[in-house]
């Protein structure tokens, strides 16, 4: 049919990366050379920062014209916190203005997560804009998982707000 060939709505997608080797943007555009937003983030431009240790410490996103944009999960920029063994233990994200902002998926605008002494993701708890605790979109504020010797999840437990045990709204 003569039309371009398109890739998550974008005809051509350009890819950087850092001295390390470290992805840091994607930008995306029509088969005219017009900067469009792709379909996954909903943004012309994502731009991820990362520290000394090439970890991504924030993602950015931009429209058509190089402005802070909202994509498609409800979000402009996010940032992630690392602790000393690399781990993500808090996730915030925010706004075009850099107001926290509440994920349409999750409901929640601040996660942190807490790891077991072998590193397995072990519990995780929901904060909304001001950092008070919220139940996410699946009716938990936390939710605990132990893990067997093999580091397979075998119990997950949810709790509100109030640190009760809550049955959530995928029936467990």
């Amino acid at each position: 049919e003569n039309r371009p060939a398109l890739n998550q709505g974008a005809h051509e997608v350009r890819v950087r990366y850092d001295d390390a080797g470290n992805y840091t943007q994607t930008d995306y555009f029509a088969a005219d050379g017009s900067a469009v937003r792709d379909e996954q983030w909903g943004a012309a431009s994502v731009r991820i920062g990362r520290d000394a240790r090439g970890n991504a410490t924030e993602v950015r996103l931009f429209d058509e014209r190089g402005q802070p944009t909202i994509g498609t999960a409800g979000y402009s920029w996010y940032k992630v916190t690392y602790d000393a063994r690399d781990r993500a233990v808090e996730h915030a994200y925010f706004d075009a203005n850099g107001a926290p902002i509440a994920l349409k998926k999750s409901g929640a605008a601040i996660t942190r997560e807490v790891y077991d002494t072998r590193g397995q993701l072990a519990t995780v708890r929901h904060f909304d804009e001001t950092g008070a605790r919220v139940l996410n979109a699946n009716g938990a504020f936390r939710f605990d998982t132990e893990r067997d010797a093999r580091g397979n999840p075998i119990t997950t437990r949810y709790f509100d707000v109030a640190e009760r045990p809550v049955l959530t709204k995928s029936g467990y």
